[in-house]
């Protein structure tokens, strides 16, 4: 049984005790796309259908990115109590001058 979630794919097997989960992180599959990539010119597949793999592996190279990416800056910003935050622009009402002008 296989499930896709935001962070792994999970390949769950039916052991002696419950279910054992092995997962594929995003970065393994970004790196098993990548080998590939580069072994893609020499599979002896036709022009067209390497062109049209190229791009089908690149967008998801992209999105994949992407996802890292967004995932990273999350973890960043968490706060470990479930809130997310950071360094936060506050503009005080107070004024923090004097009103007099120099001469």
């Amino acid at each position: 049984m296989a499930k896709l979630l935001s962070t792994h794919i999970i390949l769950a097997e039916q052991g002696s005790v419950g279910y054992t989960r092995k997962y594929m992180s995003k970065g393994t599959l970004a790196f098993l796309l990548g080998i590939l990539l580069i072994l893609l010119p020499y599979l002896g597949i036709p022009s067209v259908w390497k062109n049209y793999t190229y791009l089908a592996l690149g967008l998801i190279l992209v999105l994949l990115g992407y996802a890292l990416r967004r995932a990273q800056y999350f973890h960043e910003i968490d706060q470990g109590n479930g809130e997310r935050g950071g360094d936060t622009f506050v503009e005080t009402t107070q004024n923090l001058f004097s009103q007099t002008k120099v001469k």
